[in-house]
């Protein structure tokens, strides 16, 4: 009896060791990796235009193998009026390693540990040319499969093309007793975009000395690739719960806002933040929980909280903002904010470089110029008057 006991704890402690052994094994990604990608090259031939770049696979294990078994491409474009019959797009996928078919079939590729596989994109566009700059946009989705020693597993990512960067017509300067307000219109910006290269670009011709430009925050995050798709996000038990407390209008109300919010400040923080919280409105307090659990929390749009084709996407808060700031004001040389706005006259500066005075600022961004709809003016110059 004491034989059939001892073997049996034998066994069970071998299968107990054998799984802590498989929860410590590395299950690093292999996945596409968007920020990485090139810029836009633009290419020219008869009676056709190409938008083309390469964007990598990477797979981040450091000791197994992972194969990519199939790539597929998709392409939607958004136009800023009725979509052109003379204009047709299609988009091609192609692996940059030797097996590449001319069928356009995608062979499975074995990537080893810590390498890369580029693949170039290529968007084509063909019949009447001149209509190019009808296009608002082009959204490029990639399903593809990785195969691994754990799992086949589905995967997509999308991608922002933007066709049309030339300066679009600026809007009338907005005056007020003791300042001037300037809203920027700007292209379409994305992720491949510099804020502080679009700062410059669209204000060295009229810009002064003294002069604050003011970016929105959602614009900041967006050129950062701060956003996510909700099938990229994965909802787990607290999200799906927490998420009932919230008002219809909160970001948070959703089960997809709320796991971007504990992903971006951890459960510990966000169920601390959701007790005290109740227990403040209790006593007619609103406004704590996301006191307490910072303000990424409260930074984060969900879905239809920003302009197409950004509305689909969960947009976090902004990184690295103070570095952001001072990015712009050392390319540009002016005083440089970054703040969300909205249209109930609340104002919050995220960052700003040492000559902004933050209550000036304030009470010039109340009435919100900037717009929370399709005014594509990302950011304001503001001039006060006793600065000319």
């Amino acid at each position: 009896m004491i034989w059939i006991i001892l073997i049996t704890g034998i066994i069970v402690l071998f299968f107990v060791f054998f799984e802590l052994w498989y929860r410590t094994r590395e299950n690093a990604v292999t996945e596409f990796v968007p920020v990485k990608r090139s810029k836009w090259e633009i290419i020219t031939e008869d009676r056709e235009v190409k938008y083309v770049c390469e964007i990598p696979i990477i797979n981040f294990s450091n000791f197994y193998e992972a194969t990519v078994v199939d790539v597929k491409s998709s392409l939607r474009l958004l136009y800023k009026a009725k979509r052109p019959d003379d204009l047709n797009a299609d988009v091609d996928i192609i692996p940059l390693h030797k097996e590449v078919r001319e069928d356009g079939y995608w062979p499975a590729y074995i990537l080893t540990p810590k390498t890369t596989l580029n693949v170039k994109i290529s968007i084509n566009l063909k019949g009447n040319l001149s209509r190019i700059n009808e296009i608002h946009a082009g959204i490029i989705r990639l399903d593809y499969q990785i195969y691994s020693r754990y799992r086949l597993k589905n995967q997509f990512t999308e991608i922002i093309l933007v066709t049309d960067t030339h300066k679009p017509e600026q809007p009338e300067p907005i005056e007020e007793n003791d300042f001037t307000i300037f809203p920027i219109k700007t292209h379409l910006l994305s992720d491949i975009d510099d804020v502080a290269d679009v700062v410059e670009n669209y204000t060295k011709e009229f810009r002064q000395k003294g002069d604050i430009v003011a970016i929105a925050e959602s614009v900041a995050a967006i050129t950062q690739r701060r956003y996510r798709h909700p099938l990229e996000v994965k909802p787990g038990w607290w999200a799906s719960r927490l998420c009932l407390l919230i008002p219809n209008a909160g970001s948070l109300s959703s089960r997809y806002g709320m796991q971007c919010a504990i992903d971006e400040v951890g459960l510990g923080r966000m169920l601390l933040a959701v007790k005290l919280g109740a227990l403040f409105k209790l006593v007619g307090k609103k406004g704590w929980l996301y006191i307490i659990a910072g303000k990424q929390s409260e930074l984060i749009d969900d879905i239809t909280g920003t302009m197409p084709p950004y509305d689909k996407y969960i947009v976090l808060g902004p990184y690295m903002a103070e570095q952001m700031v001072k990015k712009i004001k050392e390319k540009s040389g002016v005083e440089a904010a970054i703040v969300d706005v909205n249209n109930l006259k609340r104002v919050f500066i995220l960052a700003g470089t040492e000559g902004v005075d933050k209550n000036k600022l304030t009470r010039c961004l109340v009435n919100n110029p900037t717009g929370n709809a399709a005014e594509q003016t990302p950011f304001v110059l503001i001039r006060y008057k006793d600065n000319k």
